[in-house]
């Protein structure tokens, strides 16, 4: 999706969208001019799993967000903006 340049402007270039249901805790960092998924983390990889004791919690969050920022730094992406893409499930 190709944006016309005063709208992309106004707009911050990564958008964080977290995804809560009622197993477990999802979040995204989308690039918004490109509409690509720049890094992603979920409390059902397999590499979380063993390290949190419930997979939907204020904790399996907080730990998905460290994982997140951790992987965004790796890529060069130094900041995002919370988006109204929080849905509960």
């Amino acid at each position: 999706m190709v944006m016309a340049p005063r709208i992309r402007d106004y707009l911050k270039p990564y958008v964080l969208k977290m995804h809560f249901t009622k197993k477990y805790v999802s979040a995204q960092v989308i690039h918004t001019p490109t509409a690509a998924v720049a890094s992603c983390a979920s409390s059902q990889e397999k590499v979380l799993r063993s390290s949190l004791e419930t997979k939907r919690d204020v904790a399996a969050a907080a730990k998905i967000g460290k994982i997140l920022g951790e992987r965004l730094l790796l890529k060069g992406i130094p900041a995002v903006s919370g988006g109204v893409g929080i849905k509960l499930i």
